[in-house]
């Protein structure tokens, strides 16, 4: 006989299955939708425009920033259980203090895309004890300022236990300098381990890369093809 108990802990469902145990926020992401007034709305297929219908640099500010920034402080912890948001919700999260129609305009795609992976969850596992890491930075990828932001993704086993995205405080001059700045420390740490035969290190192509979901803007289908290619994310039944 199978057992399954649930639990809520910070808006997270937490259920036992006998393979692991099934982290998600599908009620908490109804809330957000709801506040927003877009329980309703139409999924989009990716969190990020490539080519925003609205200028973010409009000078029209956002005519109720303190819903904005509601709607944004909740976003922050649906990534979670949605690491694939997690460039878009940083990337609003900058614009707090005078937020415009224009990155409202970004938020409200953002919950679309929200909408139609309402029912994805983190799954976890017991798995081997082998650490996979990967990490990439869109160098000078802020038009207004021309930093960069970093992202990484941690996988112990198939299980994803660490993740972020984070635009870099200065400007880098080379690519280089941009995906090594932030793990300065980490790249010697490896480098010992790589003499030592205790770690590989395998070339992956760029389209390939996992971290390009949570650190790059993707084309829609690209998009969906990193989502599925999460082991870690899966829909709920």
């Amino acid at each position: 006989m199978s057992f399954s108990m649930k639990s809520y802990f910070l808006g997270i469902s937490i259920q036992t299955t006998p393979t692991g145990y099934v982290l998600s926020q599908k009620k908490y992401t109804q809330d957000i939708l709801n506040k927003a007034g877009l329980a309703d709305c139409k999924p989009c297929p990716s969190p990020i425009s490539i080519k925003p219908s609205i200028a973010l640099d409009s000078a029209t500010l956002c005519p109720d920033p303190a819903l904005y920034r509601s709607l944004v402080g909740a976003l922050q912890y649906l990534t979670i259980t949605h690491p694939n948001i997690s460039l878009a919700v940083n990337h609003s999260c900058q614009h707090m203090h005078s937020p415009t129609v224009g990155h409202f305009a970004e938020v409200k795609r953002l919950l679309h895309f929200v909408k139609g992976t309402i029912r994805h969850c983190l799954t976890y596992s017991p798995n081997s004890f082998d650490i996979h890491a990967y990490s990439d930075s869109n160098w000078a990828g802020d038009v207004s300022d021309r930093k960069s932001t970093s992202g990484y993704c941690i996988f112990l086993g198939s299980n994803l236990v660490s993740w972020s995205a984070k635009k870099r405080a200065t400007v880098s001059r080379s690519s280089t300098k941009a995906e090594y700045k932030h793990i300065e420390v980490d790249c010697h740490f490896v480098h010992d381990q790589v003499l030592a035969k205790r770690l590989v290190l395998r070339y992956i192509p760029t389209i390939d890369w996992l971290t390009s979901s949570p650190n790059l803007s993707l084309s829609p289908d690209s998009c969906i093809s990193k989502t599925s290619s999460w082991s870690a994310l899966t829909p709920l039944a």
